[in-house]
Parts: structure tokens; sequence; C-alpha cells
């Protein structure tokens, strides 16, 4: 009986390991935009100067280019910035 449990447990564990879950088109990755610093690797000092730069309503925080600096802009960063990261350009 063990042996049959050991077996199943590692058969259920062997396809959640090959299991990819089904992700939406997320968009290309916009490292122009979301590498702040321009040192080709997305990081938390790319999105902190982009917190910081939103916070203190810095026109480098106007993301996309419509004159405010708003929640358009934090979507519009997300957008350039989650694409980065799946595909393997965040550090």
């Amino acid at each position: 009986m063990r042996t049959f449990i050991a077996a199943a447990a590692l058969t259920l564990a062997s396809g959640l390991a090959t299991a990819q879950p089904d992700l939406p088109d997320l968009g290309e990755c916009n490292l122009e935009v979301a590498d702040r610093n321009a040192d080709g690797v997305l990081d938390g000092g790319d999105i902190t100067d982009f917190i910081e730069a939103f916070i203190a309503q810095d026109e480098s925080a106007d993301i996309n280019a419509d004159g405010m600096i708003d929640l358009g802009d934090v979507i519009a960063y997300i957008e350039a910035a989650v694409p980065c990261f799946l595909n393997g350009l965040g550090g």
C-alpha cells in the first residue's frame, strides 16, 4: 500500500511540475520605458525610481505622455515592466 501511495504522489508531483498555466498575452517588454537607469536590466531600483518620480509628480513619471502624472502612468509602467520580467529581463 505504501508503494502505491508513493507512486501516486510521485506521479501527481511530476504532473504538477510540468504543467504550465495559460497566461494571457501581456504584450511586449518595453525595456526603454521600464529600465529607468538604462543598465539593460529591470530591477527593484527601476521600480523604486518610478514610484519616487510618481510620488514627487516628476515629469519623468508621465509614462503615457498625456501631460498628467496619474493612474494611467502607473498602468503604463506596469504594462511596460511585467513582460520584461516574464521574458527574463528582470533582475
